[in-house]
């Protein structure tokens, strides 16, 4: 269904983050919003305040697409509520960052959405949608407006179980659903203490691994499995595992060394080994010296590296104990290789107060994002133009990036013999020996997040999936994922 939700044109993430950000740090008269803000908020706050409130705003907007809805049309439906005060100044705040993304030369994906801007690829006559339960509202709509022939194809006895676009009925909630006629149900909480048990059963049900299907609802389960089954010898893969972004760290330290060109900030970077060729090689050396000029003479800064070199210049000129000139002798080394991986640094440093930050970076990107995995280069193409129409920090940039940047999924072992699956993805496993773990609460049946705007009445009545959506969902795909294996194979929960 994501595909139906890519309108043709509309500004990226980070550029409305940016909008909103924009547009909350030009509010001076914040009694327009208090019923939002009874407390006018960043006063006494720097540049660059807005940026978790605007991420948070954001959202609430993100979690409305769904529906197709701006917070105007959200507003509306929440009008004679007592959360409607809250959402016409939320409106009203959407119409400033609108206006300020158009003039930037942008359209939001909620404004695309709402109005249906969404071409469909050229030459197709026939939807089909299979197995999916929970399709947005939005989605359903374009499809209506389309006139295209649409068949949507569940697995079930009965149609007055689901709505016309496949989605469970309420009534699924309530409804009693029986044990595995072959298998388990086994109650505990522990993560590695339930891996363990789908360990022994899926080595117990004497099948292929091509005939099993292993899966969790809870992420915290997913690598107690790998490291259980690999134990044992056994090579499964987790595709929802994710490591952080190769540069991410190393963004963070050089957000810190932007604001204060310190030794301490200058040694967190050359921990990373994307820093070697900006430092000119020698890095672990380099790093001694600093960590040993800082550890013995207490420096700060270049220019305190300066100081003690002029002072262990001195006192080597006044010493004639071996011992202590080949002390010195060291020191001195080590502040002279200090003072010069200080200004390399510097070199690299100077740039970003010196020109735009979309270019400095560019430049820093062929150095410790050579390979592109980061996806960096990518954010700076889509926000560059409205980074034209903007002043801010090099700092605050970096932590807008720093957001946006995704993680990394791990690579799979050529020589694995099962995938963890997800939850949702069960309803396409073939497999007759069904083993899933993590069905805890909160993540089987799944809830929306607690955000403040959408509580779950609120979400009901702007028709956006809501917790008893997704329990009806959730109690419809256990009970077809053991209906399915009634008569051949197993199911242990």
């Amino acid at each position: 269904s994501g595909f139906f939700m890519r309108p043709d044109e509309f500004a990226p993430e980070p550029v409305e983050i940016l909008a909103w950000v924009e547009t909350l740090e030009a509010v001076t008269e914040w009694e327009r919003y208090e019923a939002i803000f009874p407390v006018p908020p960043g006063e006494g706050e720097g540049a660059g305040w807005a940026l978790g409130l605007a991420k948070s705003l954001a959202n609430v907007r993100t979690s409305l697409q769904e529906n197709g809805l701006m917070c105007a049309s959200a507003a509306r439906v929440m009008e004679g509520s007592v959360e409607n005060d809250r959402w016409v100044a939320l409106a009203e705040l959407e119409v400033e960052v609108e206006r300020r993304m158009s003039s930037w030369g942008y359209l939001s994906k909620n404004a695309q959405l709402a109005r249906g801007a969404v071409t469909l690829p050229g030459g197709v006559e026939h939807v089909i949608i299979a197995g999916v339960l929970d399709l947005p509202a939005v989605t359903t709509r374009l499809l209506e407006k389309s006139g295209l022939q649409v068949s949507v194809l569940l697995a079930g006895t009965n149609e007055d179980d689901f709505d016309e676009w496949g989605r469970p009925v309420p009534d699924w909630i309530d409804r009693g659903i029986d044990w595995p006629a072959i298998g388990s149900v086994t109650l505990t909480g522990d993560p590695r203490q339930q891996a363990e048990l789908a360990l022994r059963h899926v080595a117990e049900a004497g099948c292929g691994s091509d005939d099993v299907a292993l899966a969790t609802g809870d992420d915290e389960v997913s690598g107690e499995l790998v490291s259980a089954f690999g134990r044992s010898g056994w090579v499964i893969h987790d595709p929802s595992a994710a490591r952080p972004s190769p540069i991410a760290g190393w963004l963070s330290c050089w957000r810190h060394y932007l604001e204060n060109n310190g030794v301490a900030e200058v040694i967190d970077i050359l921990s990373f080994t994307q820093s070697g060729i900006m430092a000119k090689g020698k890095r672990a050396r380099r790093l001694d010296a600093l960590s040993q000029l800082r550890d013995q003479w207490l420096v700060r800064s270049a220019d305190d590296i300066t100081r003690a070199g002029n002072l262990i210049a001195r006192d080597l000129e006044q010493s004639t104990q071996e011992s202590k000139v080949r002390r010195l002798t060291g020191n001195q080394e080590s502040a002279q290789l200090g003072a010069e991986t200080m200004a390399n640094l510097e070199q690299w440093r100077g740039p970003f107060f010196g020109q735009a930050f979309h270019g400095a970076m560019r430049s820093l990107l062929k150095v410790i994002d050579s390979d592109g995995e980061s996806g960096a280069a990518e954010w700076l193409d889509s926000t560059a133009a409205a980074a034209k129409q903007v002043k801010r920090s090099a700092g605050f940039w970096i932590e807008l990036l720093l957001g946006s940047l995704d993680l990394v999924p791990e690579t799979a072992p050529k020589d694995r013999v099962l995938d963890v699956h997800g939850w949702l993805e069960l309803l396409h496993q073939p497999a007759s020996c069904l083993v899933v773990c993590g069905m805890n609460e909160g993540k089987i049946p799944g809830r929306t997040s607690s955000d403040t705007w959408l509580s779950e009445a609120t979400r009901v009545r702007l028709g956006l999936v809501h917790d008893g959506a997704r329990a009806a969902r959730d109690a419809y795909l256990l009970t077809a994922l053991m209906k399915s294996r009634e008569k051949h194979g197993q199911v242990h929960l």
